[in-house]
């Protein structure tokens, strides 16, 4: 049994159907083969960047450099050590020599102290 279409019994709109999706598919994946294609450049470009730079420098050589200069940092803080040392000794000399509270910041406090008391003692 065949089916019969408005159009003719030929099938010329079933070729036209047929045609018509295929015709559909073909813009649907142009579009997205060129909505793509930008990003696909860009990826490509960064990846070839990324392996000229790996070509250019390798990652050990970088490594072993950064390594290079913090042990040459590393060096400086310990040649600076006995100094430092030496001035926290002496720091520490100062600090156990000296009073805690200044003695005229001691006097202040205790007159202060007094006329709060001489003062609340007018008020009652």
């Amino acid at each position: 049994m065949r089916l019969a279409f408005p159009a003719g019994a030929d099938g010329w709109a079933d070729a036209l159907v047929f045609w018509f999706f295929i015709c559909a598919w073909i813009v649907v994946l142009s579009l997205l083969f060129f909505l793509q294609l930008p990003r696909a450049f860009r990826d490509a470009r960064r990846i070839i960047s990324r392996v000229m730079k790996l070509i250019n420098n390798p990652p050990l050589e970088a490594e072993l450099a950064k390594a290079e200069a913090d042990s040459r940092r590393l060096n400086a803080a310990l040649d600076r050590v006995p100094a430092l040392q030496g001035r926290a000794q002496a720091a520490i000399a100062t600090i156990r020599t000296t009073p805690l509270i200044p003695p005229a910041i001691g006097q202040v406090v205790r007159r202060i102290r007094a006329e709060y008391r001489a003062f609340r003692r007018e008020l009652r």
